[in-house]
């Protein structure tokens, strides 16, 4: 015989949770500061769908501007099912100009109080950005940094670099007190408040794919405070075609020389910040980036070393001896 009270009592809390899963959505638009995400895209026809899924999934209120840079694999077409379907994501598109110049289109499309950036290649763990944007509601500061992990061999680690520069959680402090925060230079792994980017006049180098490090050094110096938190706030995937612009740089001298040079442009804008982070961004550069270019130039006589050396060499010439002495 069917308990009839016992049903009733079902229903009445199935219709109380549903009540309070709808209030709460209806708060976060009223009240959960808008984040919007920009995603560069160019031939990513395989992860792109891993990442749009990643930010869907989001746990705060989002927008997703989705900026096509003249794709020719496919990538186009999943992103406008993505727009046709979702509300929150906004697609526009451009000719191929760089990741750089999609960037800076997709901000001038952004609408929300916060701003992140993440490649079509990687994704964000559900509560990545959430966390950054928690933070900066209640600091007030220009810009969150969240720690990384990066897929290898099928699993995310975080590797000693990360561990070094997100150590601890630090809410409203200024860079100098930071100094570590320098060998964190993951576009993806930030999120800024929009007013901070607008009046600094942040942008992207559309001429230069890796123009991103020096904006990333350029906005902590800047920045009157930041936010920093050690728990995961971006993943970043390691591509099996080889082709994510890292990996590229790997394999082809020309592009292992511009890597170097951008390093070292970026580095130019530190002449007359403090010693420490001097320091700490040489450092991790001779630690982390450099000994991959070095590894892939062992086997390789196509010119890739002298094309290496060459841009070391000038490199070396403004790092600070102290540094080379760490």
């Amino acid at each position: 015989m069917i308990d009839r009270s016992r049903l009733v009592g079902r229903a009445r809390r199935t219709r109380a949770a549903d009540l309070l899963r709808r209030a709460r959505r209806a708060y976060r638009e009223r009240h959960v500061p808008l984040l919007s995400v920009v995603v560069p895209i160019h031939d990513s026809v395989r992860s792109l769908p891993n990442c749009i899924d990643s930010l869907l999934a989001h746990a705060g209120k989002v927008q997703v501007v989705l900026v096509d840079d003249g794709s020719t694999d496919g990538s186009l077409a999943i992103a406008e099912r993505y727009a046709a379907a979702h509300r929150k994501v906004l697609l526009v598109t451009q000719p191929h100009t760089g990741v750089g110049a999609a960037r800076n289109l997709g901000v001038r499309h952004a609408k929300g109080h916060y701003l992140a950036f993440c490649d079509a290649d990687d994704a964000i763990p559900p509560m990545g950005y959430s966390r950054l944007v928690d933070a900066l509601a209640r600091s007030g500061s220009d810009l969150g940094v969240g720690a990384a992990a990066i897929q290898e061999k099928g699993r995310f680690t975080q590797p000693e670099w990360v561990r070094r520069s997100n150590p601890r959680r630090r809410i409203g402090v200024h860079v100098d007190e930071v100094p570590e925060i320098l060998g964190n230079l993951v576009v993806g792994a930030r999120v800024f408040r929009r007013s901070f980017w607008d009046q600094c006049g942040l942008r992207f180098e559309s001429d230069d794919e890796r123009a991103d490090v020096r904006l990333v050094i350029r906005a902590l110096l800047v920045s009157r405070t930041l936010d920093v938190v050690p728990a995961v706030v971006y993943r970043w995937f390691w591509r099996d075609d080889n082709q994510s612009l890292h990996q590229r740089d790997l394999y082809d001298q020309r592009r292992v020389a511009d890597r170097v040079r951008a390093i070292r442009i970026a580095g130019e804008l530190l002449t007359d910040a403090s010693t420490a982070l001097q320091e700490t961004y040489f450092s991790e550069v001779l630690h982390t980036a450099v000994p991959d270019l070095v590894k892939a130039a062992v086997c390789r006589d196509d010119g890739y070393w002298e094309a290496l050396q060459l841009e070391l060499s000038s490199l070396l010439e403004i790092i600070p001896v102290a540094t080379l002495d760490r």
